[in-house]
């Protein structure tokens, strides 16, 4: 039960990722996201309490993303501009949801 829980949130955080990405927080509707996701409505509800909840969580993910993903090695900084260039071309919602933040 707890693999579907956490599949289901996953689902979610990608749904909205591109939701808000495209439309922003107050644009964004919870309706596509969940039809996305293939979720009830309210498991967005459930899981993250509002559609701001839910822009925190695809937020502190790709953030999450980053650190994981970016060495800061100041000795080294042209591998670091490097991989930041790599990481926006595999996230490109990310500049516009830095936008949207």
């Amino acid at each position: 039960m707890q693999r579907d829980a956490e599949a289901t949130k996953q689902r979610l955080i990608a749904a909205g990722r591109a939701e808000f990405a495209a439309y922003g927080l107050s644009g964004a509707r919870v309706d596509r996201i969940a039809e996305v996701a293939q979720c009830n409505k309210a498991q967005i509800y459930h899981y993250f309490k509002n559609k701001a909840g839910l822009f925190e969580a695809v937020w502190n993910s790709l953030v999450e993303h980053i650190i994981v993903n970016l060495p800061l090695d100041s000795a080294d900084l042209p591998e670091v501009a490097a991989r930041l260039s790599d990481i926006y071309a595999e996230h490109p919602e990310l500049a516009r949801l830095m936008t949207w933040q």
